[in-house]
């Protein structure tokens, strides 16, 4: 993971250090920090490798139709290295910036419905609770699509995940056993590393350890920004 309080600028030569030395780097989106679209793609661009997760970007801050482009054109420049997370969001940030929703769980699930349906090239028409689109569809949409993640812990959002999700980020300091009583919801995208076994770029302020084993999460570092506050509720 890169950590959020490095300089954005040093992203590049750390992607390149680990680019064939590790299987994945995370990226994150916290709120004040950096994008976590603009550094999956400065990440991708520096290597040639390297996979490189979003864990995660806010639903609340991210209109569907917009997001399902992003990931789209990066999966494109970049088939099999990308994917992508999607959480609720620290609530109390999303009021900060006037994004709060009524319904956190409705918006998740409607976001990543259309998200992963406007992936794989169908019009999407959807008016639900949160999300309204009309007719809407990707001119290029990758042939193949990134896997689809929900940044959740709570039984009824990791339940929602099992659902709707290719796969379920998991906090560090989560109990790895919990995810298994929600089904689906603790699958992983194929060919990306399992819970346990998942080797991240790591970095930290003042030192910088290359290569760090996970423990019991596919995204996770002791100290770092991936907080139960993105999980919830």
């Amino acid at each position: 993971m890169y950590d959020r309080d490095l300089p954005p600028e040093g992203l590049v030569a750390f992607a390149g250090e680990l680019d064939g030395v590790v299987d994945d780097l995370w990226v994150v989106e916290d709120l004040g920090w950096t994008g976590a679209i603009s550094s999956a793609a400065t990440a991708l661009a520096a290597t040639s490798r390297l996979r490189v997760g979003i864990g995660i970007t806010p639903a609340p801050l991210r209109n569907p139709a917009l997001l399902a482009m992003e990931l789209a054109n990066l999966a494109r420049l970049h088939p099999g290295r990308l994917a992508a997370g999607i959480g609720h969001g620290v609530q109390d940030w999303m009021r900060q910036v006037g994004a709060a929703v009524s319904s956190p769980l409705a918006l998740l699930e409607e976001t990543i419905t259309s998200v992963r349906a406007l992936l794989r090239g169908e019009t999407v028409s959807l008016d639900g609770r949160h999300v309204r689109l009309d007719g809407i569809r990707l001119v290029h949409p990758p042939a193949e699509p990134p896997p689809v993640l929900a940044g959740v812990m709570s039984p009824r959002s990791l339940a929602l995940s099992g659902r709707v999700a290719q796969g379920t980020i998991i906090p560090e300091g989560f109990d790895p056993t919990r995810p298994g009583r929600a089904g689906r919801a603790s699958a992983w995208p194929r060919g990306w590393p399992r819970r346990g076994s998942a080797t991240v770029g790591f970095a930290r302020r003042g030192r910088r350890d290359v290569v760090r084993r996970s423990s019991g999460a596919l995204y996770g570092g002791p100290g770092g920004p991936w907080c139960p506050g993105h999980a919830s509720p």
